[in-house]
């Protein structure tokens, strides 16, 4: 079960109604990965934020989740899924509800489809849509099964890595352990150690609980004076492994052995990034589970504090996580980017803002370079406004591949020196001038061309397409 689709309307920053398509894993490497790229600002963070607001509601004040300059007051999320929904429905929903979800899958030119919205109006309910009604509703009990049918797990530009490093009963670290720690519970070593626990603390002759006994006869007797006979005794419960959890701590030997939280936040981050991917290798190769539970993991830009190589290292994993798995990354990293292309093109998203729009695009819909759209140069180019040597070696290159005569129409407005004996000098068009300075560093006998030159003739050429 994939998430296919997310519509919001007037959620923070976007106002009025956004929907944004998602990759879907198809079994090959980097079929599940999506990356949004754009300036600050541009809603990339409001979409991840919205996709939690569906499942986990919010504990914010409603108004600051609604979009100020809206035109109308409706603000809203609805996430479509699709898939094999009606066996992840069978596996991880109480029995009860079954047959109420699966009557609400519904399909579509062959396909299963189920759509859930959150509305902030009631914070409370989870609506279902049904295909029959043509509308949405909200079956008694509905908004508890949800939860259980998917998780998500987010690491936030500012999520702290020592967070997700606690092995509490929600986090990422905790799930691991709980999995792990199931077959150890029925082994021998644990029920001889809860056998000791149980003598230790409740053995009424020389167990703590003997100890304790003076301490509850006064409490007693106190309790007898004030409110009639009572018998009162202490006794400590029997032991759970989960109460461990919170004593556990990650140690890093990097020449110093001490415990994560003391060391720099880079490799903190990757660490944190490790634990995710091994929990969703887990979930992937869970041989106890027929039907794998979804997940779906949200990164904020991976690339804080994280070196390229390390950047390059991190996509290089997530990539192979995702013939089967979702995984949507924000990114203002140019090496994110790059080695995010050895995947699918059609997984970027490019979002922008203006007036007071954010818009969503694929970045495959420019398709300047044909089925090699997008290029590093290309997204560079219109998600950032970037210019780089690199988009106008692209776009020189296609002009001259595709014998577009336009390239050598251009206003002939520079002088070339050629270095090589007997050559002399050449007038040609600012383009030919920046080709020539980019693959000749070696020729010293030109001025080097200026950032706002590489602009216009990037934007000329772009013109001529």
């Amino acid at each position: 079960m994939y998430i296919s689709k997310v519509s919001i309307k007037n959620f923070k920053c976007i106002n009025g109604q956004l929907d944004v398509d998602f990759s879907i894993p198809n079994g090959t490497s980097g079929s599940g990965l999506t990356v949004f790229v754009g300036d600050n600002n541009t809603g990339k963070s409001t979409i991840f934020e919205a996709i939690d607001f569906v499942r986990n509601g919010t504990k914010k004040d409603v108004e600051e989740l609604k979009n100020k300059h809206a035109s109308d007051s409706d603000c809203w999320v609805e996430l479509t899924f699709i898939g094999d929904i009606e066996s992840v429905i069978e596996s991880y929903v109480q029995q009860n509800k079954k047959d109420v979800l699966k009557k609400l899958v519904f399909i579509k030119e062959g396909k299963s489809y189920l759509r859930i919205k959150r509305e902030t109006k009631e914070m409370k309910k989870v609506w279902i849509w049904d295909n029959n009604t043509k509308s949405f509703g909200d079956p008694n009990g509905i908004e508890g099964v949800i939860k259980p049918l998917f998780d998500l797990d987010f690491i936030w530009a500012d999520t702290n890595p020592e967070d997700i490093s606690k092995f509490g009963a929600t986090t990422i670290c905790g799930r691991l352990l709980t999995d792990i720690c199931k077959p150890f519970q029925e082994g021998e070593a644990f029920e001889e150690f809860r056998r000791s626990h149980d003598k230790v603390f409740n053995d009424e002759t020389g167990g703590l609980k003997s100890k304790l006994r003076e301490l509850s006869v006064e409490v007693e007797n106190i309790c007898k004076n004030q409110f009639g006979n009572v018998d009162l005794e202490f006794h400590f419960e029997e032991l759970s492994i989960e109460k461990f959890y919170s004593n556990v701590k990650i140690r890093i030997n990097d020449g110093a052995k001490t415990n994560m939280e003391e060391k720099g936040g880079g490799l903190q981050r990757a660490v944190a990034l490790s634990l995710l991917q091994v929990y969703a290798n887990k979930i992937r190769h869970n041989p106890r589970s027929t039907t794998k539970k979804p997940f779906y993991l949200f990164i904020d830009e991976p690339e804080i504090c994280l070196h390229p190589q390390a950047q390059f290292k991190l996509i290089e994993s997530l990539l192979s996580l995702t013939s089967d798995n979702q995984i949507f990354i924000s990114t203002h990293s140019p090496y994110i980017v790059k080695k995010s292309l050895n995947g699918n093109r059609n997984n970027f998203q490019l979002t922008r803002k203006e007036n007071d729009l954010v818009t969503v695009t694929k970045a495959e819909t420019t398709k300047i370079f044909g089925d090699k759209s997008p290029t590093w140069g290309e997204i560079n180019y219109f998600a950032y406004a970037l210019v780089t040597i690199e988009f106008h070696n692209e776009l020189y290159g296609f002009l001259e591949a595709n014998k577009k005569s336009e390239l050598y129409g251009l206003k002939k407005t520079k002088t070339w020196k050629d270095a090589r004996p007997g050559k002399g000098e050449e007038v040609v068009s600012l383009q030919t001038y920046v080709r020539h300075s980019i693959h000749h560093p070696e020729n010293t006998l030109n001025e080097p061309f200026a950032e706002e030159e590489l602009k216009r003739s990037i934007e000329e050429m772009l013109a001529l397409l």
